[in-house]
């Protein structure tokens, strides 16, 4: 199993070649302390989460805080609910899956966002923190190529290009994000928004992240309601 120590407060990817650490109170961290068979840490976190406006401070959360409801784990699925943010009038729920293919893998992450009301604030972003050598690739793909290791990985999502972004930061990192939900959801509808990040053999990544892709865009959502 990917997913291991999984609790209400977070949760572990422990595979032989890549391992890291969820926070599930804090969803902005993203996925970090992610290390390449075990003792090559990277600089970087993935798949941050956060809700962006809304009212109250901008401290990216909006003045509000994500209390966790439940979490779980199904098989490759991992599965985090929060309860409603009432000011925002939105119900979110976050699910990171595992997903493997010919040789690759990814880590998805999902963000279902629902609302009671008829007017709501879900904006939000999906970020990654790079610490590591990148270029902005065609439709908004970071692909990053960290130095000493056989591996590339690529921060991917389906969203429009035009609302993904990548940006130099003053501490030398890059930052790319890329925003979902920029509407009021409709009242009673259930809106996905999706983003991966990739772990690819170096040799021959571009093309082996393309073909990922094309699988990626064939998936089924997962069973978790």
């Amino acid at each position: 199993m990917a997913w291991t120590a999984v609790s209400i407060q977070g949760a572990r990817l422990a595979t032989e070649l890549i391992s890291g650490t969820l926070t599930f109170p804090h969803p902005e961290y993203g996925l970090r302390d992610i290390f390449v068979r075990g003792d090559r840490r990277l600089k970087l976190s993935v798949l941050e989460f956060r809700l962006t406006g809304g009212p109250g401070p901008r401290d990216g959360l909006g003045g509000e805080t994500l209390h966790v409801a439940d979490a779980f784990v199904r098989d490759r699925e991992l599965n985090v609910r929060y309860a409603s943010l009432a000011k925002r009038g939105i119900l979110p729920r976050l699910l990171w899956t595992f997903w493997e293919h010919a040789g690759s893998f990814a880590v998805e992450l999902r963000v279902y966002m629902q609302s009671p009301r008829l007017e709501s604030q879900p904006a939000s972003v999906v970020s990654a923190r790079i610490g590591e050598p990148v270029e902005m690739c065609a439709d908004g793909v970071a692909l990053i190529r960290p130095p000493d290791v056989d591996i590339s990985l690529a921060a991917i999502t389906l969203g429009s290009s035009e609302t993904t972004t990548l940006a130099p930061l003053p501490s030398g990192e890059h930052l790319w994000q890329s925003a979902f939900f920029p509407t009021s959801l409709e009242k009673g509808v259930i809106e996905v928004g999706r983003a991966w990040t990739l772990v690819l053999p170096r040799k021959h990544d571009e093309q082996k992240l393309s073909d990922f892709r094309i699988a990626l865009e064939r998936l089924p959502y997962p069973l978790t309601s």
